[in-house]
């Protein structure tokens, strides 16, 4: 695989995972505190506010933890790329 492509999905991964686990901790926190995130918006008895609020809240920090996540891939692959191990590793993947 090309550096490149070896990047791309690393940095992919990264930035995914981190999202999920936000979202699902913001799910947790947020029953935590007494309020049930909406599941489905179109739903009679969801509330403009309430719909609004979790879309805002969810968008925002799930977009903040996929650019923290991509940052970490960043980083890592620098890391690895100075150590000889991580060359090593690195070099499999990108034969």
């Amino acid at each position: 695989m090309k550096p490149q492509t070896v990047w791309t999905l690393f940095g992919t991964a990264t930035a995914l995972t981190t999202g999920v686990l936000v979202r699902q901790t913001l799910k947790r926190t947020s029953r935590r505190y007494g309020f049930e995130p909406p599941l489905n918006p179109d739903e009679p008895d969801v509330r403009w506010r309430e719909a609004l609020a979790w879309g805002a809240c969810s968008g925002m920090l799930v977009g903040m933890a996929r650019i923290l996540g991509w940052r970490m891939g960043s980083e890592a692959m620098k890391r690895a790329r100075h150590h000889p191990k991580g060359q090593r590793v690195l070099s499999r993947f990108e034969e």
